[in-house]
């Protein structure tokens, strides 16, 4: 919902809620077959605040009917579709907490907050499966608590399982004491062991030889290299091409520019992008900005038109944790590594990730998004500039972040 965030992105289905649960349900059928438990996560969802719930608690800001209009609808299917577990983020949902009562300055993260879990997903979702807490290691969770009180908290407030530890043994002391001065009865246990041992019951586990199969021949094989081209040719999404500069060809763009933004020249991917171009016929000359200083403040029009036809720019600008922020960082001596001339030299831009690259090169003309920096991709990319193959994505997400006019203006 929030094009700002830095982690969600690529680690969704979309924007469009009904997508999203045709694509969970989807996967969780899937993943059912396999013998393995889903865990529908990150409750009671991620994507409106633009932080990171890895460095501080983090905040699902909408209403409570635009929540059961939207995440709560897909939580509560996939319950009803008979999903084994919930992961529950380090991600406050005031206006629920609110509604019961809980004042501003108490409102904590789903992880912590008996409301969310026992009220909401337990009685209003009828969730009854295993409840597993997101990393404890990250500062969101409770950060506004000392962690002796936070471990037990968390079991009290309904979570069944503990995930990741920062230490274990102080851990699991601060759960024992908690159990002495009542804080965690032996029923709230009893009940969280009962549910880990329901889902590992529920899969056979006490049944099976071999808890994990053994992958080989599995991982790499031909039917799933096939899935992998064919996922690449249908999601390569073309966002725009105004001035009609595809398709290439050698005979129009043969000398080509690729700029790299966001990883070094000598990245693989990188790398793999030139060599298809120039398997194709291209000349393709990689520019290594971290090699850029005062002899390219001066670049001229001329001397990029003498010796190129086309400007590649293509961003691998990944998502990770404590990652606060996935835009374009361009290089600090005045943005050298920028498409600056694109109105000057056909200039293509490409996203070999983060789907939100637009709103810093609003005036490029021609940008392609391709959401996976995998070699795939890049062949399928490389197939459609070129004309060989259509585009056939569909933007699951608003590349015009937020529709905004001003990016549309160079439409």
């Amino acid at each position: 919902m929030n094009w700002r965030n830095p982690i969600t992105n690529l680690r969704t289905y979309g924007s469009d809620p009904e997508r999203v649960l045709q694509m969970a349900r989807a996967y969780k059928k899937g993943f059912d077959l396999s013998g393995g438990a889903v865990s529908i996560k990150h409750f009671p969802g991620d994507g409106v605040d633009e932080r990171d719930q890895h460095l501080h608690v983090t905040y699902n800001t909408l209403s409570v009917e635009e929540w059961m209009d939207t995440y709560g609808k897909i939580y509560r299917t996939l319950i009803e579709d008979g999903a084994h577990t919930v992961m529950v983020g380090h991600i406050a949902f005031p206006a629920y907490s609110r509604s019961k009562g809980v004042p501003d300055k108490e409102i904590k993260s789903a992880t912590l907050s008996p409301e969310l879990l026992q009220d909401l997903l337990r009685e209003e979702l009828g969730f009854n499966g295993m409840i597993t807490t997101d990393a404890t290691p990250m500062v969101g969770f409770g950060t506004d608590v000392k962690r002796e009180h936070a471990i037990p908290l968390a079991l009290a407030s309904g979570c069944d399982m503990i995930l990741f530890n920062r230490n274990y043994d102080e851990d699991l002391q601060f759960l024992r004491q908690s159990l002495k001065e009542g804080i965690v009865s032996e029923e709230r246990l009893e009940d969280a062991v009962r549910r880990i041992l329901g889902v590992k019951a529920s899969l056979g586990l006490h049944k099976k030889k071999e808890l994990v199969p053994s992958v080989d021949g599995v991982v790499g094989c031909e039917e799933h290299v096939q899935a992998a081209k064919d996922l690449a040719d249908r999601c390569v999404t073309l966002v725009r091409d105004h001035e009609n500069i595809l398709p290439i060809t050698k005979d129009k763009h043969k000398r080509i520019y690729l700029m790299p933004l966001g990883v070094p020249a000598d990245e693989q991917i990188i790398q793999y992008f030139k060599e298809s171009l120039e398997k194709k016929g291209f000349i393709v000359q990689v520019q290594d900005v971290r090699t850029y200083g005062f002899e390219k403040a001066d670049q001229s029009i001329q001397d990029l038109k003498e010796n190129f036809d086309l400007a590649l720019f293509v961003a691998v600008e990944r998502t990770k944790s404590n990652r606060t922020q996935v835009r374009l960082n361009f290089n600090p001596f005045i943005a050298i590594d920028s498409p600056w001339f694109s109105k000057d030299i056909p200039t293509v831009f490409v996203s070999l990730a983060n789907p939100y690259h637009l709103i810093d090169v609003p005036y490029v003309s021609t940008f392609i998004n391709g959401y996976s920096d995998n070699t795939y991709t890049v062949d399928a990319i490389v197939e459609k500039m070129m004309g060989n193959s259509a585009f056939k994505g569909i933007n699951p997400v608003d590349p015009y972040c937020g529709n905004r006019w001003d990016v549309h203006l160079y439409d």
